[in-house]
């Protein structure tokens, strides 16, 4: 699942020579805990693992660093840094944490970039904080016409209002993948979304998350977990998140009506304002 988060770093490892693997000093110089620090590892700057060396235990121990926050990958988790934590380890799981404000790009399981599987999409995992992590990389994965500019480098912006959060995705090359669609999935999001507009067209929440597998474009909250999940084409643009936010004491309020079944009957049952 990781495939494209991996080949991204590899990229940037060749363009840069960022490591692919690096000891928390190396993402973390500031805090002098992580000097100590041999048991766990950074795989990318997103991605700290801590491996379980001892034989049959169910549980690991290991220090998060200091200056972000981070989350559990698997269970969304959050923890402050600058912590030692006790997290479940039974046999089948390696814990893995995300440092807070990371974008990891994730897919179908697959082998090598090139195969092909039923499930299409690429799913941006966003993840709140100011840190800048790498873009996804793309290319064809067996040629040198990268060099040409045949490769597609994505990135997400996000700003924020208190009645709105913008996504803006920046695309570099030329490279033009496969036909698939774009999952955006916004951990710990701390507000109450009505509405989503995807590339100028409103929508509103589909019912489950499992709707938006038969949709082309969509969006599901789960508010018990605070994850927003939207489905979007191959080359999305923008996605806006319209908030259920009152307007700050003595500020302008601003007004918008979104008609969700575009009759332009102004039905307020189809209407989010």
């Amino acid at each position: 699942r990781i495939l494209p988060y991996l080949y991204s770093l590899h990229e940037l490892a060749a363009r840069e020579a960022d490591p692919v693997l690096a000891a928390t000093f190396f993402h973390f110089p500031e805090d002098v805990a992580t000097y100590q620090q041999d048991t766990e590892y950074m795989l990318g700057p997103s991605l700290l693992v801590a491996p379980v060396f001892t034989a049959g235990a169910t549980e690991r121990t290991l220090y998060l660093p200091a200056g972000t926050d981070w989350y559990d990958l698997e269970t969304d988790q959050k923890y402050a840094g600058g912590q030692e934590i006790t997290v479940p380890a039974p046999l089948d799981h390696i814990p893995v944490f995300v440092r807070a404000g990371s974008m990891l790009p994730l897919a179908s399981v697959r082998q090598h970039v090139q195969e092909t599987t039923g499930d299409d999409r690429i799913a941006l995992h966003l993840y709140p904080g100011s840190f800048e992590s790498p873009a996804l990389y793309e290319d064809d994965g067996i040629s040198n016409e990268h060099e040409s500019g045949e490769y597609l480098r994505t990135s997400v912006q996000e700003t924020a209002s208190s009645f709105r959060r913008d996504f803006l995705f920046v695309r570099e090359g030329s490279y033009q993948p496969a036909p698939r669609s774009t999952w955006l999935e916004l951990h710990d999001f701390q507000a109450d979304p009505v509405a989503a507009v995807i590339d100028g067209r409103v929508f509103a929440r589909e019912r489950t998350v499992a709707a938006l597998d038969s949709v082309e474009a969509g969006w599901y909250f789960d508010g018990a977990t605070r994850r927003l999940t939207v489905r979007a084409g191959a080359m999305v643009q923008t996605v806006s998140i319209v908030l259920n936010q009152p307007p700050a004491k003595g500020s302008v309020p601003h007004l918008f009506y979104f008609d969700l079944d575009g009759d332009q009957q102004g039905d307020p049952n189809n209407a989010v304002i």
